[in-house]
C-alpha cells in the first residue's frame, strides 16, 4: 500500500510512475495520474482583534492590511472587507486592499466596535473587531448655524406665538444644546419670549396692528465665548386685515445665459391666504426673462446670451384673491463672459479675532461669478499696524491682531484672462475678549471627601472665562490628602492617605493658561475626610504581578502605609480539602520604603486554592496588627476535555485545544482598580489577572464570565489590559453577569462605556462629512418612528437639487451619499447648498459647502 500525501495548499494533476521487481530481476512499471482537487482555504486575519486605533473627530488614521490579513488561495486585491455594528464612524479600503482608512462621521466623539470581516470570492470568511476612538478636537470648536436664514411666519393679534426650536438650528462638536445661549437683537415689529428663548425657544408675536417685515441676528454663543450668527426675517401679517407681507427676497448676480431659481414662498407671509391662493407678478425687466410657475411660486429669472454689464431692478408683487397686494424690488447684475463677481455677506461681512492669534478663511468661498483657477486674491489692510492681511497659497486670507482695534481690509479678485477684477470690504475687530489669555476660575468652596476612597472632580467646569483647552492644571495636594491631575481629560483625583479622617486643610488648584503666563488659582475648604475613625483597612496591603521574565513566578508584594515594628510575616497557605498547609514566604526590601516583595513560585504540584496571608504590627504604642490577604485559584489545561477556574466573580473556560501546550494557570483579583476614564471608560466589575505559568498560548477562543455590580446596560463590555490601554473583546450579557471572548491570557476587567451612543428618541440630521467637500460627502441621520421622510438638496436660493430619498424609513441610524450630481445627473457647481430631513411633522436642515 502506498500512502500519498500531497504538499500544503497544493492542488492539480501529477503523473507518478511505479516500478515492480521480483526476486530473479524482473520488472515492470505502471503509470499514475494522480489529481488533487482543489479546497477552497478561507481567508484568516493573523491579528485578532485588530489592533486598536485614536483619531481626532476632524481627522483620520491609516491602518495596514497586508501584514494582518491572510489567504493561501487567492491574492489579496480579489479579498472583499465589510464593516458592520458602527454608523458613526466611515470605513475605507484601497483599492488594492492594502490598507483601511478610518473617518469618523462628526459630531461622534467616543469609542466604538466594529466587525470587520473579509471574504474570499468563493464566499468563505473570517472576522474580528476593531475598536476605533474618537478624540475631542484638539482646538475648541465654534458653534455652527446649520441654516442660511431662518423665516418666521407671525400673525399679528393671534393669541398664538410662532415657536421654533433652536436646537434643530445648531450643530457643535464639543458641547451640547443645552449648553449653548441664545439672543437676539431688538426688533420693534415683533415680541421675544425672554423665558422661553433661554430654553432655546423663539417664541414670537405681534400686536394687531404691527405688520411689515422686519429683520433680526439670532447669536448663539457656547461656554467657551465661541460664537455664529443666524439672519432671521420676521413677516408680520394680520389676521384682521390679511394683507400679505413681503421682503428679504435676494439679489441676483447672472453671468450670460445662466439662470436661477427664486422660492418666492420663502419671502412673503399672509395670515388668512395660503401659497395656492396667492398670485405673483414682475414689473421692471428688461433684458432678462422672468418665468412664474403659478402652482409652485418659482420663479425663473434668465440672463441673455450676449450682455455687458449692467443693472435692472425688477420688483416682485403678491396679489391675494381679495387683491390686496404687497411688492418688493430686486437687483439684477449681469456679468459678461470673464466677469468677476464676489459677494462677502457669506460670511457676514465682519470677522471677530483675537490678538495674536493668527486667523485664516478661505476665499473661494467668496467667488460668486468668476473661473476659480484664474483668479488671483489680493488683500490690503486700511491699518497694517492694527490687523494685518496677507493671502497665503493663493486662496487663504490671513488675519492677525498686533493691538486691540478694528479696521477695513479690502479684498479684490481678478480674473488674469479678462482683467475683470471684483472687491469686497470685511471689517475685521481685534480683542482680548477672545484671547485665551483672559482666564477666570471660580473657587470649589467646601468638599466632603470619603476615607479610603478616590474621589474626581471635573476641572473644566471650574472655568467661567477663557479656553478650558489650553488650561493645564496642577496642584501639591496636602499632607493629608493627594492629587492626581489628568489634564487630557481635566479630571483631578483626590486620594486621602489611608487611615486619615477629620478635617484635612485646604487644597490650592493652579490653572495656567498655555498661551501666556497668566494663571489663577481656585481653593477647596474646608476640606473633610468621612469614614470609621480607627480603622486600620488598606493600612497593609498584599497584591500581586506576574513576573514577566520567569512565568512559573509571581512577585508578592507588600506595602505598608505606617512604620511597622518589625518585618512583615507573609504566609502562604495551600488549601487541600479539610486541610490547610501554611508556608512562609521569604521577603526582603525594595528601594522604596515600607515596601517589600517575595517570590511566589507556581511549580508542578500546584494546584488548587493558595491564599498568601501578609501580617504587620504598627510601630505606634498601640501596636495594631495589620493584615491582608490575596486569593489565587490554580489549575492546569489539556488535562479534560474543557478547562475551568473559577475565582469569586470571574469565571474562565476554555476547550480542549484552546491552549496550544498543558500549562498551569493562575487567576486572581486585582487589589485595585484601573479606572480607564482617559477612554470614557467606568469600571462595574473587579478586574482579574488570567495568568499563564509556562509557554502557553491561546489558540482558539474560549470565554471569561464577570460578576458586574451595575444594572446590566448594553454599553457595558469585558475589556483587555493591552499595552497600557483597555481593550474591547466581543461581549454577551447574561443576567447579572457578562460573557466575554478569552483569545489571550492576561488582565480583564468589565466597563460601561460612558462615551457609547445613545438609543434613538428623535429625528436627527447630523452634520455631513467631509465638508467642504469634493466630489462626494455622507450624510448621516436618525430616524426615531417610522414613517415617510424625504432628504433633498437645495441650493442657496432654494430651489431643489437632487432628491437622495423618499420612502419609508423604519427607526434607526442611516448613512446616504451625495455624489455633487443633480436629479439630471449633471455635476452642480461650486457653492453652499442646503440638505433637509423632512417628515409629516418636522424638517431640519443643515448647510455644506462643495469645492472645485
Amino acid at each position: 500500500r502506498v500512502t500519498l500525501t500531497p504538499n500544503l495548499h497544493y492542488n492539480g494533476t501529477e503523473t507518478m510512475t511505479f516500478n515492480v521487481s521480483d526476486q530473479f530481476g524482473l520488472t515492470d512499471t505502471v503509470a499514475v495520474d494522480v489529481i488533487v482537487n482543489p479546497v477552497n482555504d478561507r481567508p484568516e486575519f493573523l491579528e485578532k482583534p485588530l489592533p486598536a486605533q485614536e483619531v481626532g473627530v476632524l481627522g483620520r488614521v491609516q491602518l495596514d492590511l497586508a501584514s494582518r490579513v491572510r489567504d493561501v488561495d487567492d491574492p489579496l486585491t480579489d479579498l472583499q472587507f465589510t464593516f458592520g455594528g458602527v454608523d458613526s464612524i466611515a470605513f475605507d479600503v484601497t483599492n488594492n486592499n492594502s490598507a483601511m482608512t478610518i473617518t469618523p462621521v462628526p459630531p461622534f466623539i467616543g469609542i466604538e466596535t466594529v466587525t470587520v470581516v473579509v471574504t474570499d470570492p468563493s464566499g468563505a470568511a473570517d472576522m474580528t473587531t476593531l475598536r476605533v476612538e474618537v478624540l475631542p478636537p484638539a482646538d475648541p470648536q465654534p458653534p455652527e448655524v446649520t441654516v442660511d436664514f431662518l423665516k418666521v411666519d407671525v400673525a399679528s393679534g393671534s393669541t398664538t406665538p410662532a415657536n421654533i426650536t433652536l436646537d434643530d438650528l445648531v450643530s457643535d462638536l464639543d458641547h451640547a444644546d443645552d449648553d449653548l445661549t441664545w439672543v437676539i437683537s431688538p426688533v420693534s415689529l415683533i415680541s421675544v419670549n425672554a423665558q422661553n428663548l433661554t430654553q432655546r425657544i423663539l417664541s414670537v408675536s405681534a400686536p394687531l396692528e404691527n405688520v411689515g417685515y422686519a429683520t433680526a441676528t439670532l447669536t448663539v454663543t457656547d461656554p467657551t465665548n465661541l460664537q455664529d450668527t443666524l439672519a432671521v426675517h420676521f413677516y408680520a401679517s394680520s389676521v384682521g386685515t390679511g394683507v400679505p407681507e413681503t421682503g428679504g427676497l435676494p439679489d441676483l448676480v447672472l453671468g450670460a445665459g445662466q439662470a436661477e431659481d427664486i422660492i418666492l414662498n420663502n419671502y412673503y407671509f399672509d395670515a388668512d391666504h395660503s401659497g395656492d391662493q396667492v398670485t405673483w407678478t414682475t414689473i421692471g425687466e428688461q433684458n432678462v426673462m422672468i418665468a412664474i410657475d403659478p402652482q409652485t411660486n418659482v420663479a425663473t429669472v434668465t440672463a441673455p446670451t450676449a450682455i455687458t454689464n449692467q443693472i435692472e431692478n425688477v420688483t416682485f408683487t403678491v396679489a391675494d384673491p381679495d387683491q390686496q397686494t404687497s411688492s418688493v424690488e430686486i437687483r439684477v447684475t449681469l456679468v459678461p463672459e470673464g466677469g468677476v463677481v464676489i459677494d462677502l455677506s457669506t460670511i457676514g461681512g465682519r470677522r471677530d479675532i483675537g490678538i495674536g492669534i493668527p486667523d485664516t478663511l478661505s476665499l473661494d468661498q467668496l467667488l460668486v461669478v468668476g473661473t476659480p483657477s484664474n483668479i488671483v486674491w489680493s488683500a490690503e489692510s486700511r491699518d497694517a499696524q492694527t490687523i494685518l492681511a496677507q493671502v497665503l497659497d493663493g486662496s487663504s486670507l490671513q488675519l492677525i491682531g498686533f493691538v486691540e482695534g478694528e479696521t477695513e481690509v479690502v479684498v479684490t479678485a481678478t480674473d488674469t484672462s479678462t482683467v475683470n477684477s471684483s472687491t469686497g470690504t470685511i471689517r475685521v475687530v481685534a480683542s482680548k475678549s477672545t484671547n485665551p489669555g483672559d482666564l477666570s476660575v471660580r473657587d470649589i468652596g467646601a468638599l466632603a471627601l470619603r476615607a479610603n476612597r478616590d474621589t474626581t472632580i471635573g476641572l473644566s467646569e471650574l472655568i467661567v472665562a477663557g479656553n478650558p483647552a489650553s488650561v493645564t492644571w496642577s496642584s501639591q495636594g496636602n499632607a493629608n490628602v493627594g492629587v492626581e491631575i489628568d489634564n487630557v481629560t481635566k479630571e483631578a483625583i483626590l486620594r486621602p492617605v489611608l487611615g486619615f479622617v477629620g478635617d484635612a486643610g485646604p487644597i490650592v488648584f493652579t490653572a495656567d493658561d498655555v498661551n501666556s503666563d497668566f494663571s489663577v488659582f481656585s481653593t477647596a475648604a474646608p476640606v473633610t475626610v468621612e469614614g470609621a475613625t480607627g480603622s486600620s483597612r488598606g493600612l497593609l496591603e498584599v497584591s500581586l504581578i506576574a513576573n514577566p521574565i520567569r512565568k512559573n513566578f509571581l512577585d508578592a508584594f507588600v506595602v505598608s502605609r505606617l512604620e511597622l515594628l518589625s518585618l512583615p510575616i507573609v504566609e502562604v497557605i495551600f488549601d487541600l480539602g479539610d486541610k490547610a498547609t501554611p508556608n512562609v514566604l521569604r521577603i526582603e526590601p525594595v528601594e522604596v520604603d515600607r515596601i517589600w516583595v517575595g517570590d511566589f513560585i507556581i511549580d508542578d504540584e500546584t494546584t488548587g486554592t493558595v491564599r498568601i496571608a501578609a501580617t504587620g504590627i504598627m510601630a505606634a504604642e498601640t501596636r495594631i496588627a495589620l493584615t491582608d490577604t490575596v486569593t489565587i485559584e490554580i489549575g492546569e489545561t489539556g488535562i479534560t476535555n474543557e478547562f475551568q477556574i473559577v475565582s469569586r466573580g470571574a469565571e474562565v473556560s476554555l476547550p480542549l485545544g484552546s491552549v496550544d501546550r498543558r500549562t498551569k494557570v493562575a487567576l486572581f483579583k486585582t487589589t485595585s482598580l484601573d479606572g480607564g476614564s482617559d477612554q470614557g471608560l467606568k469600571p462595574v466589575s473587579h478586574q482579574y489577572v488570567v495568568h499563564a505559568a509556562g509557554d502557553g498560548n491561546v489558540v482558539s477562543p474560549g470565554s471569561i464570565c464577570l460578576d458586574i455590580q451595575e444594572r446590566p446596560d448594553d454599553r457595558m463590555g469585558i475589556y483587555r489590559k493591552v499595552g497600557g490601554r483597555w481593550v474591547y473583546v466581543p461581549t454577551l450579557i447574561e443576567g447579572e453577569r457578562l460573557v466575554g471572548d478569552f483569545t489571550a491570557f492576561g488582565t480583564y476587567g468589565a466597563f460601561l462605556d460612558e462615551l457609547g451612543q445613545s438609543r434613538i428618541e428623535r429625528m436627527t440630521l447630523y452634520p455631513n462629512f467631509p465638508n467642504p467637500f469634493n466630489p462626494e460627502t455622507q450624510i448621516r441621520f436618525d430616524i426615531a418612528e417610522s414613517g415617510y421622510y424625504e432628504l433633498l438638496i437645495y441650493n442657496v436660493l432654494g430651489q431643489q437639487v437632487r432628491s437622495l430619498a423618499r420612502e419609508t424609513f423604519s427607526p434607526g441610524a442611516y448613512r446616504m451619499a451625495w455624489d455633487a450630481r443633480d436629479d439630471f445627473g449633471q455635476t452642480v457647481g461650486a457653492g453652499v447648498y442646503l440638505y433637509r430631513l423632512v417628515s409629516a411633522r418636522d424638517a431640519i436642515t443643515r448647510k455644506m459647502m462643495l469645492l472645485k
